[in-house]
């Protein structure tokens, strides 16, 4: 068994807890310097919408 075998889940679980963070941080909590806005919510609002192809 490698080093790499047993660090493997642990960088997996560093990975997902930062995603998890981040998603939390940017999709979920509002926050005061954005009006208690997320900030995606506030960048999706300024970003026009792409033209689809029919």
């Amino acid at each position: 068994m490698g080093c790499w075998s047993l660090q493997l889940p642990l960088l997996r679980l560093g990975l997902v807890g930062t995603i998890c963070y981040l998603t939390f941080y940017n999709q979920i909590r509002p926050h005061r310097a954005l009006d208690g806005r997320t900030p995606d919510g506030v960048y999706w609002k300024h970003v026009p919408a792409q033209p689809t192809a029919a």
